[in-house]
């Protein structure tokens, strides 16, 4: 079966509206890990019966505020109409971000104002759906010992830049109308709360990590020196991507997840970031089941292509050579100026030793690895930054690295 929850506000005289679905199917132990909006299953048609009797049982009971409707969805109906009534969640969702995101509604300001007696400001037709928002859950645990919580202090925490911090952004205006949007969206652009437009009037600038148009949030309770103890839930941010198309919006969390850089506690940041690039997921078609499915040995790690491994042998080679030449600088040495060869041995994971051959230039690197085709590297590392991002032969590669001993740890 598919997780898909149904979005609820109503006020208090009587006006009940529903905010579109999510689909939270990824979950380990009946717990969410990955949520979206909208769902990949949910047609027009769906969801418009979906929201409808979500309506009408908030109506029944007379309720007001945010609301979510859960429901088990039989994947293996096409038709949609195999949906049925799990729970329903009198609070706001840890997930509400991405439906604020493809709505432009600030869903804590809406609260607050049905709190205060006031009357809902839109319709149900003024509700949009644009876009794709996606939300992975960042927790203290370690997905290669079995998802053993993790605690102890952040000795660093450096989450990836955001254009929005716990805080909704607009959507991006839609030229597209309800017949023409993939999902049947359309309708106007409602404001979103203490998000002033920029001075365009288009939605905030896009991060530079994912699509044009992409742009991510971060919302997160933790700082670098806090602990994480056992005694409260091991999740330590929210990490939501929104872009134009579902496959944009995945493709921006894999660039955000490989920004975060995490030291003190073991964290699920890998297993996100496999998820993401998982084909099963990308495709869509997921269920409750997913995660013990396709991992029912647990998890080992997402094997990395030949194109990476090179990718990475070079950059390793680079990080030697300006290592050794930093050291070079160091005043008063004995004797001469020592030559630093050119020329590296690299070994990744205890596999076949690779021939790099470095040639710095401003800006960047040239590299020969195994005597095969130059190799240009745009981007230089600096000692002692932690988390490097360059383009090697136009393919962006972020790199957390790590002295051990003598060795390097370069992570992906």
């Amino acid at each position: 079966p598919r997780h898909i929850e149904i979005q609820l506000l109503g006020d208090k005289h009587g006006t009940v509206l529903y905010l579109n679905e999510r689909e939270c199917s990824i979950q380990r132990r009946h717990q969410k890990v990955v949520e979206e909006a909208p769902s990949p299953f949910v047609t027009p048609k769906m969801r418009k019966a979906m929201g409808e009797q979500c309506v009408a049982l908030a109506q029944a009971v007379g309720y007001h505020s945010a609301g979510t409707v859960e429901l088990i969805v039989s994947g293996a109906d096409p038709t949609g109409e195999s949906f049925y009534f799990l729970e329903m969640n009198t609070r706001l969702q840890v997930e509400h971000p991405v439906t604020e995101a493809i709505t432009g509604l600030d869903l804590v300001e809406q609260m607050i104002r049905v709190a205060a007696g006031e009357k809902l400001a839109f319709g149900q037709k003024d509700v949009r759906l644009d876009g794709w928002a996606i939300e992975t859950r960042v927790y203290a645990e370690d997905p290669y010992r079995g998802f053993l919580p993790s605690t102890g202090r952040l000795v660093r925490y450096a989450p990836p830049s955001a254009k929005c911090h716990q805080g909704p952004i607009q959507s991006s205006p839609s030229s597209l109308g309800e017949g023409d949007h993939p999902k049947g969206g359309g309708g106007v652009t409602l404001p979103a709360a203490n998000t002033p437009p920029p001075p365009s009037g288009r939605s905030p600038s896009p991060s530079k990590l994912g699509e044009d148009l992409a742009y991510i949030r971060l919302d997160d309770g933790v700082a670098e020196g806090g602990e994480v103890s056992m005694f409260y839930d091991p999740m330590i941010a929210k990490l939501i991507t929104w872009a134009p198309t579902r496959l944009e919006a995945i493709d921006a969390q894999v660039d955000a997840l490989d920004q975060f850089v995490i030291d003190g506690i073991s964290d699920n940041v890998d297993f996100l970031s496999a998820l993401m690039q998982h084909p099963r997921f990308r495709s869509g078609e997921i269920t409750t089941g997913f995660i013990a499915d396709e991992y029912p040995k647990g998890f080992e790690g997402a094997p990395a292509d030949e194109q990476l491994l090179a990718d990475v042998a070079v950059v390793a080679g680079m990080v030697s050579v300006i290592t050794d030449e930093r050291a070079l600088e160091i005043s008063d040495q004995l004797g001469g100026r020592v030559y630093v060869p050119c020329e590296r041995v690299v070994r990744i994971d205890g596999g076949p030793e690779h021939k790099v051959r470095i040639k710095p230039y401003t800006g960047g690197t040239l590299a020969v690895l195994d005597d095969g085709d130059l190799v240009d590297i745009v981007g230089r590392w600096v000692s002692g930054q932690r988390l490097l991002t360059v383009l090697v032969d136009g393919r962006r590669l972020s790199v957390q690295l790590r002295r051990v001993g003598r060795n390097w740890e370069l992570q992906t």
